[in-house]
């Protein structure tokens, strides 16, 4: 993932999440973001150079944690962006939509 990408996903996340949890692979990149209440999302990027992929969804209703499972369980919402700006954009709108709550 791009360094870039990453700092602005990890600032907003920071804003709405108490602790958040990185695993880097070749591939691609989960975040586990925390809630107080010990509600929160997973989310599963792949950063690609002409655009950006991911899958939200909330960890209540989430089974596996490994991001090439949870891309195809019916949970969750897809984002795709073409860059960075976009993608912030989409992914504080269904951060919304996945919690059920007002961010």
């Amino acid at each position: 993932m791009r360094k870039e990408l990453y700092n602005v996903i990890k600032e907003s996340l920071n804003e709405l999440f108490k602790k958040i949890y990185v695993d880097k692979t070749s591939d691609y990149t989960s975040i586990l973001a925390l809630k107080d209440d010990s509600s929160g999302i997973i989310l599963c990027i792949w950063d690609k150079e002409d655009y950006i992929f991911a899958k939200l969804g909330s960890l209540s209703t989430t089974i596996l944690l490994n991001c090439n499972d949870f891309v195809i369980q019916p949970y969750g919402l897809f984002l795709f962006a073409r860059d960075i700006h976009e993608f912030i954009e989409k992914l504080r709108s269904k951060i919304k939509v996945v919690l059920n709550e007002k961010v």
